[in-house]
């Protein structure tokens, strides 16, 4: 199920980056 959310997966790499 590696794209059943494949938003969520942004949402948290997105977030990983702001923390940059």
């Amino acid at each position: 199920s590696d794209g059943a959310q494949p938003h969520l997966v942004n949402i948290q790499f997105q977030k990983k980056v702001k923390l940059q």
